[in-house]
């Protein structure tokens, strides 16, 4: 099996059946990082949430893994966490309207998208946990790698 994952870039595995030759089905799949500024004018960012959407489906997934969440914030941790499903709840709402990443408007300050990627994968679920264990470091065992 040969996969290519550069910076910058996030393509999913061209899988073969064994001693068949066969590829599989790819689909394009457009997908972003939501990013929190934890601290009010600071250049530091936290990826979230990872935005995707093809034809037929979309997602918007938490990222980081709510145990690191709670040695992380701490006494914000509850904060935090409704802040996240506040967002996540937003974006969900506008991919199912819109089947767009750039018109959407966070419901709070201090929240943004990342670069817009296009990528190819077969599933979406599978572009959004190799997506959300490369964008941060946050993730822990919340994507089962």
């Amino acid at each position: 099996m040969i996969e290519t994952i550069q910076f910058g870039t996030l393509e999913g595995p061209m899988a073969r059946s064994p001693g068949r030759g066969h590829t599989v089905e790819t689909s394009s799949i457009q997908w972003a990082p939501v990013l929190l500024e934890p601290i009010p004018g600071s250049e530091e960012r936290i990826v979230i949430a990872i935005a995707a959407f093809n034809e037929g489906e979309m997602r918007c997934t938490q990222t980081i893994d709510p145990a690191v969440a709670r040695a992380v914030f701490r006494d914000d941790r509850k904060y935090v966490a409704d802040l996240i499903d506040l967002v996540t709840e937003s974006l969900s709402a506008h991919l199912e309207h819109n089947r767009s990443l750039g018109q959407w408007r966070p419901p709070v300050e201090g929240v943004s998208l990342g670069s817009e990627q296009e990528s190819r994968f077969s599933e979406i679920d599978e572009l959004v946990r190799r997506a959300g264990s490369m964008s941060t470091v946050f993730c822990g065992e919340h994507f089962g790698d």
